[in-house]
């Protein structure tokens, strides 16, 4: 009975090493990349979610939740509450109206026309009193759909923020 106690010859080929190297630089740009879309997507909440410093914030935000809700409510009440005196609504064609021809026009006209309005998008906030507000809006009515800017003039009454001129622009 013979025993080796020598061990196997290894084969070394110049390939194995050359795939094994490649296997480490493979595992390197994969944490690389992972290392890269966490930041990203950190960097990506983070954005999404910081108050911007023209964003509208408190009783003013209130305050133009509470008006767009007045006109789709038809409630010419509302708009006169949260309207200052000497409010203008200046329409996309030019057209001014005071604080009672506006209620008029919220509570009489819009109704008949099935309107309703949405904010598509985040209104911008300049101003340190009065304050100037610029929304997107889209609005439908029986007859057509459009899309515009309204933009508010805000001014402060004491405790109570209220707009001074509501003027729209667009293809209305």
């Amino acid at each position: 009975m013979t025993t080796t106690l020598s061990r196997p010859e290894t084969v070394t080929d110049d390939r194995l090493a050359f795939v094994s190297k490649r296997n480490r630089d493979l595992r390197i740009a994969v944490a690389i990349l992972a290392i890269a879309v966490i930041g990203l997507g950190t960097w990506f909440v983070y954005d999404m979610f910081r108050s911007s410093a023209v964003t509208p914030t408190g009783e003013i935000a209130v305050l133009l939740d509470d008006y767009s809700a007045a006109w789709n409510d038809y409630n010419g009440e509302a708009v006169l509450e949260l309207t200052a005196p000497g409010f203008t609504y200046v329409s996309a064609g030019g057209t001014e109206m005071d604080r009672p021809d506006t209620s008029a026009l919220v509570t009489n006209e819009l109704p008949t026309h099935r309107f309703a309005m949405e904010r598509p998008g985040f209104p911008v906030m300049m101003g340190d009193g009065p304050w100037y507000v610029a929304m997107p809006v889209h609005t439908s009515t029986n007859i057509r759909e459009a899309d515009g800017i309204a933009m508010l003039t805000i001014i402060d009454q004491g405790d109570t923020f209220l707009v001074v001129r509501h003027t729209v622009t667009g293809d209305f």
